[in-house]
């Protein structure tokens, strides 16, 4: 639980450094959407928003309680609502104002817990938009009353035709009955059936004559559905384009936009990028962390500039070795790295340089004998070196040293580049050199290839005392890693740590000196 709580400030940190590390980003793209926004919104049409309240009226055409009306009313209403914003009634509102194009935007909105509906008319023209709210619901009631009457006609007609129908059945029977009552030996049985279609023709008539009442007297009672409540008066105001609004909700979304940018990005990019990523991720403790550096401060910094932060990392470096190497000391130290470009021939220099610095003496040795790197680093010539002094088994490896310009640091460059350096690398001669340097100082580190490009790594890593990593932030990848650090154990070889170079620490990033430190205690 303890570890927990105390996960939680790191991720935070992580994730504050990672912003600060974007902060170009966000803010980018939150003014991009800001300002096009503004534009855009600056360069719209006032609109102007007319307001109308309607009444629902809840008759039935019959007489009922109060509730009874509320609640047909209540029912209406969402009916009411999608009508009045129907295609009919719009195109009844063009014609009746003579508009070529609808251009206004209509909506409804009920008030709850009341019979009354709020009707709003957006447009460009405030004028347009107070007739049109006021025009709506007049053209509404005059379309469903054509509807109601409509309908009760037709009821109308129909009923009619059945009430004259039933008439002619009627006299007809009546007739049938008179006859047969006046013959002189009338049939009792149909006498009997005639008087029961009669009765029958009669009652029919009745309820038609009943249902032709209630048609009449509906419609003489026909009412609106709607009422204008409060009509829409002329907007003086415009509701939009909220400028200021839009601008600050479009510039909020293309910070978050650019946020969730970051994130897919630094998804995607498994790289690692922080000594915590080496601890996490790897399991691997990072014993030095060295800032990315600018052109002034390439090369041998720690001699040039010894103030300078990456001069006091590469110090910080060498005290987490000497910690780590307390109880089994590693005077020869192979650095190495995964692939070129990740800074290993330089912090190869300015580890030799700091151990020089405080009082060892050191030989560093060039055994990167496909690239003679360490000769531009120190600007001396590369005529004799490592493969000079392996092909030479008479002469004493001291006679192809060379100084400098540092107390305590020689330099043995590779030499002239073999055809077969992993030959001479694994050689029995390169034993007899290791052990001879190693009889001269206090210290010898090793220049070597990069570990994933040859082989020719993997075998001095076998034959010094430690192993130091270096890995590049945000370019080395963990599996990378992973697959070094497996292979170093498979061959017996021990492994010191990893250093990341090219790091750039955030203001969040309160551990850079002291954090370094931290791992090796």
């Amino acid at each position: 639980m303890t570890d927990l709580y105390q996960s939680q400030p790191v991720e935070l940190r992580r994730y504050a450094a990672l912003l600060w590390k974007w902060a170009w980003l966000i803010l980018l793209g939150a003014l991009i959407a800001g300002g096009i926004a503004y534009l855009v919104s600056a360069r719209q049409s006032p609109v102007y928003r007319a307001t109308a309240v309607l009444l629902v009226s809840g008759n039935t055409n019959e007489i009922v309680d109060d509730y009874r009306a509320i609640l047909a009313a209540e029912n209406l209403i969402p009916t009411y609502a999608k009508q009045l914003t129907g295609r009919s009634v719009q195109r009844a509102v063009m014609e009746t104002l003579g508009l070529t194009q609808w251009t206004s935007k209509v909506s409804t909105e009920p008030i709850a817990d009341t019979q009354l509906l709020i009707l709003n008319v957006e447009d460009s023209n405030p004028e347009l938009a107070r007739d049109i709210a006021n025009l709506i619901p007049t053209i509404f009631v005059s379309q469903d009353a054509a509807i109601q009457r409509q309908r009760l006609a037709t009821a109308e007609e129909t009923i009619s035709e059945q009430l004259a129908a039933t008439q002619t059945s009627i006299d007809a029977a009546a007739t049938a009955l008179d006859t047969l009552k006046t013959s002189s030996n009338p049939d009792e049985a149909e006498l009997e059936r005639i008087k029961n279609e009669l009765y029958e023709y009669q009652a029919a008539h009745a309820t038609f004559t009943r249902q032709y009442q209630e048609i009449q007297l509906a419609q003489a009672q026909l009412f609106d559905p709607l009422l204008i409540s409060e009509a829409a008066e002329l907007p003086s105001t415009p509701i939009g384009p909220r400028v200021m609004q839009n601008t600050l909700l479009a510039t909020a979304v293309g910070a978050m936009l650019s946020i969730g940018i970051i994130f897919l990005i630094e998804y995607m990019d498994n790289t690692i990028k922080t000594p915590d990523d080496i601890e996490h991720i790897l399991g691997i403790s990072a014993i030095g962390t060295i800032p990315a550096q600018d052109n002034g401060e390439k090369g041998v910094v720690s001699h040039t500039q010894p103030r300078a932060p990456a001069a006091e990392a590469y110090r910080i470096l060498r005290t987490n070795i000497q910690l780590r190497t307390l109880d089994a000391p590693a005077r020869s130290i192979l650095v190495t790295s995964g692939r070129s470009g990740e800074g290993k021939t330089t912090v190869a220099a300015n580890l030799a340089t700091v151990i020089a610095q405080a009082g060892y003496t050191v030989i560093l040795v060039g055994t990167d004998l496909r690239r003679a790197s360490l000769r531009r680093v120190f600007d001396v010539p590369n005529i004799y070196g490592v493969t000079t002094a392996l092909l030479d088994g008479e002469t004493a490896v001291t006679h192809y040293l060379q100084s400098v310009g540092i107390k305590n640091l020689r330099l043995l460059t590779s030499g002239q580049l073999p055809p077969n350096p992993s030959e001479l690398l694994g050689s029995q001669q390169m034993k007899h050199l290791i052990a001879a340097l190693q009889a001269e100082v206090d210290f010898v580190i090793f220049d070597s290839p990069p570990f994933l490009v040859a082989a020719d790594a993997a075998v001095l890593a076998n034959a010094v005392e430690g192993v130091l990593l270096v890995v590049s932030a945000g370019e080395t990848r963990p599996s990378e890693v992973a697959r070094i650090a497996r292979s170093l154990d498979e061959i017996g070889a021990r492994l010191l740590g990893v250093t990341l170079t090219k790091y750039q620490p955030q203001p969040t990033d309160s551990h850079y000196y002291y954090g370094s430190s931290r791992t090796s205690a």
